[in-house]
């Protein structure tokens, strides 16, 4: 019972992470947009390359936290934030995922999964 409460602690922690890391980014991106001349279309790789650092940081948080099974903690800590973006994008908004964001999404599970293997071989056992 021990290792399911260790494990669930480090799958929160590491979704903790990456929505905090989201939200961070977001609001940088929008100040830039905002008291620059740049435009949306000139910052999507810089968005693509944010999204997938906080999806790596998240996974090796979750890895660390967890000090085991880092693949499980850090898909699981991803898992929980693509759920909880398709649940606002569905509920909120009316849209269902496209394509494109399937594929994204899927990219940041296996970014997560590799950061949750990283932060379990940092970790200090």
């Amino acid at each position: 019972m021990a290792e399911q409460q260790r494990l669930m602690t480090a799958v929160f922690y590491g979704t903790g992470t990456i929505i905090a890391l989201v939200f961070l980014f977001s609001f940088v991106l929008s100040l830039i947009l905002r008291f620059t001349s740049f435009s949306e279309q000139s910052l999507t790789w810089l968005v693509v390359t944010l999204s997938i650092g906080a999806m790596l940081a998240g996974g090796i948080t979750a890895g660390v936290r967890s000090s085991s099974r880092g693949w499980l903690t850090g898909f699981l800590a991803a898992l929980l934030f693509v759920c909880l973006a398709f649940l606002v994008q569905f509920l909120g908004f009316d849209n269902a995922f496209t394509g494109h964001q399937m594929l994204m999404h899927a990219l940041f599970l296996g970014i997560a999964t590799l950061g949750g293997m990283i932060g379990v071989n940092l970790s200090s056992n």
